[in-house]
C-alpha cells in the first residue's frame, strides 16, 4: 500500500542523510508490509470485502505509520516523487485517497475471492481432481526431486501434453492418499536427534526421535501416537518446546492401482 511504499523510501532516505549506508531496498514497501503482517496488524484482501472493517484498519494503521513517517523521518521536508505525490500531503498519508483506491481494486478482486479451505473440501467430497504443489525448505534431495518430476511428467501425458520423445516413467509404489494427518510437536527444548526418514510408515509406539539436553542428563523419547505415515521431518538441530517435528497421518489410507485411478 502508499504508505508502505513511503515508509520504504523515506527510511532509505534517512539513512543516507545520517551518513549511514543504504540498505538498497526496492523502494516498493515490501519490508514495511511485511512488519504488518508479522505484527498482526495489516490489512488482508479479505478485509475488501467489508469496506467498514478495512476503513477502520487502515485508520489504525495510517495512526501509527504517519506518526512514523512526520515525527521519525521528517516527511514534510521530503520529496517522494510524482508516483506518491496522490496520496501524500504535508508528509502525511491521506486516509480518502487510499481508501477509494482500495475500494476500487476490491470491485476487480472481489470474484477471485474465497474460502480457500471450504472450496478445496468441497471440491475433493464432489470427487474432482486436485492438484497440490508441495516443497521443503532447504533441503536439496535428488531422489524427491526426480519423483516430482516424474509425477509431473505422468501428469501432463495423461493430458497429452508430452511430447512423444520424452519417455514417461513408470510409477514403481501405489499411490497413496492420505485424507488426515497431524502434526507432534516437542514436548521438550534441546538437542533432536531423528531416528526415522521422511515417507516411511510407522507403528504406534514406534521411537522417531530424542530429545537430549546439552550435558547427557535429560533423554525424552519421541514415539508415534497412530500408525501411519511420516508426511514431514524437523531436521533442525535444536528444537523448543511445542515445535513442529513430524507430520504424520492419522487416518485410514487408500491405495490405488493405475486402472482405478483412471476412474
Amino acid at each position: 500500500l502508499p504508505f508502505h511504499v513511503a515508509l520504504d523510501v523515506a527510511r532509505e532516505a534517512a539513512r543516507e542523510q545520517g551518513g549511514d549506508t543504504k540498505i538498497g531496498t526496492t523502494g516498493r514497501g515490501i519490508g514495511p508490509a511485511y512488519e504488518d503482517k508479522i505484527a498482526r496488524r495489516a490489512l488482508r484482501v479479505q478485509d475488501l470485502k467489508y469496506p467498514d472493517r478495512f476503513a477502520a484498519k487502515l485508520h489504525e494503521l495510517l495512526a501509527l505509520h504517519n506518526h512514523v513517517l512526520s515525527t521519525f523521518l521528517g516527511s514534510k521536508n521530503f520529496d517522494f516523487g510524482p508516483s506518491l505525490a496522490p496520496y501524500l500531503h504535508d508528509g502525511l498519508v491521506q486516509f480518502d485517497t487510499v481508501f477509494a483506491e482500495a475500494m476500487q481494486h476490491a470491485k476487480f478482486l472481489a470474484p477471485m475471492m474465497a474460502d480457500v479451505s471450504r472450496e478445496l473440501n468441497d471440491a475433493h467430497a464432489q470427487g474432482a481432481n486436485l492438484l497440490f504443489e508441495g516443497g521443503k525448505s532447504n533441503e536439496n534431495n535428488k531422489y524427491i526431486a526426480k519423483e516430482g518430476v516424474d509425477g509431473i511428467m505422468r501428469f501432463l501425458s495423461s493430458l497429452d501434453m508430452l511430447r512423444e520423445k520424452f519417455i514417461v516413467p513408470f510409477r514403481e509404489n501405489p499411490t497413496v492418499i492420505i485424507e488426515k494427518s497431524k502434526w507432534i510437536r516437542a514436548q521438550r527444548s534441546g538437542l533432536l536427534h531423528v531416528k526415522v526418514e521422511c515417507n516411511k510408515y510407522v507403528s504406534k509406539g514406534e521411537l522417531l526421535a530424542t530429545i537430549t539436553d546439552p550435558y547427557g542428563k535429560m533423554r525424552f523419547k519421541v514415539t508415534s501416537p497412530n500408525d501411519g505415515y511420516i508426511i514431514n521431518v524437523n531436521h533442525s538441530p535444536i528444537v523448543n518446546q511445542g515445535d513442529a517435528i513430524f507430520h504424520v497421518s492419522t487416518s485410514a489410507l487408500e491405495t490405488l492401482d493405475d486402472h482405478e485411478m483412471e476412474h
